[in-house]
């Protein structure tokens, strides 16, 4: 028997899961760290879950080709339909473009603001890293 839902360890059904993690660190544990709990919620909820990462500040290396620890496994979660996010002031502020990114990544105008705003519709918050 297959089951769509995810269950927790008291029995409960849960569907469509919401969960925003903000990422603002460049320090490759806490990179690392974050792709472990991406990892673990698409394995425990698979589709069950929609997941978003913001990435501003120093985090932003997160979703940079050529600065990240986690490209290949960001590339990998992108498949598995996790949104990886890049703030455009953070972008602004230390003249990145959009080529500078990991391919599938999008943007949005300000990452607190993403965050905020996921937060009002309901997501789930995490802060991402360590």
């Amino acid at each position: 028997m297959t089951s769509t839902n995810a269950q927790s360890t008291h029995g409960q059904v849960y569907k469509n899961h919401r969960v925003v993690f903000q990422m603002n660190s460049n320090d490759p544990e806490s990179q690392k760290a974050l792709m472990n709990n991406l990892q673990n919620l698409k394995k425990a909820w698979g589709a069950n879950v929609e997941i978003e990462v913001v990435t501003f500040g120093p985090g932003i290396e997160l979703v940079m080709t050529e600065k990240s620890a986690a490209a290949e496994g960001i590339a990998e979660m992108i498949k598995n339909g996790v949104i990886f996010v890049a703030c455009e002031n953070t972008m602004a502020k230390k003249n990145i473009t959009k080529e500078e990114l990991i391919e599938n990544v999008g943007t949005v105008p300000s990452g607190v603001a993403e965050v905020i705003i996921k937060q009002e519709q309901g997501w789930s918050y995490i802060k991402g890293g360590i």
